[in-house]
């Protein structure tokens, strides 16, 4: 069965059984094109994207029959594998890659609610944490911050350091005009 892409200028997107859009490069699209894809996405408070894009190649089309993720079957992976901005119906090449679990970890967002990742409310000011070490209490919350980022970077690279908490900030920015480091 073909399934319908759409092609719109660089990369290229497919519906997946569940109504969901997956992205994906112009040029993998057709490799694709015998996978069942299928998923969900849940929005959280704060914006926190939860959610996993699947892929199923059937044994009627040559395949195993098992369910995998999407980002896996485009990589040709079988390990773990990130989406370097968390969204995971961007699976264009450019934004994924194969990572151990201690680096997806480190690239997942936060959970705090003071909008900064490694950074919690304490008796008169913020306090700072990185993989249950303690930073220190700071006065503002961009002091804690910046111990967290700075730790974090030390300890996984900068290449994997997520300082962002949830998805939402992306969305007001853009919805603004405003850039992200993302």
């Amino acid at each position: 069965m073909k399934h319908a892409v759409c092609v719109c200028g660089d990369h290229a997107w497919r519906t997946a059984t569940s109504g969901l859009i997956a992205i994906m490069d112009v040029d993998v699209a057709p490799r694709l094109d015998a996978w069942s894809i299928s998923g969900h996405l849940k929005i959280k408070s704060g914006g926190r994207i939860y959610g996993r894009v699947l892929a199923t190649l059937g044994k009627r089309k040559g395949g195993t029959g098992k369910t995998i993720l999407l980002a896996r079957a485009i990589l040709d992976a079988d390990g773990l594998v990130d989406h370097k901005d968390n969204d995971p119906t961007n699976n264009r090449l450019s934004n994924l890659r194969p990572v151990t679990i201690v680096q997806s970890n480190a690239n997942r967002r936060g959970t705090s609610k003071t909008g900064a990742k490694g950074v919690t409310y304490a008796r008169n000011g913020y306090q700072a944490c990185c993989a249950s070490e303690y930073l220190g209490r700071f006065k503002t919350v961009e002091e804690a911050a910046e111990a967290y980022r700075i730790r974090a970077t030390e300890k996984w690279g900068a290449e994997f350091v997520n300082t962002k908490v949830g998805f939402a900030e992306m969305a007001a920015a853009s919805s603004k005009g405003e850039k992200t480091d993302d």
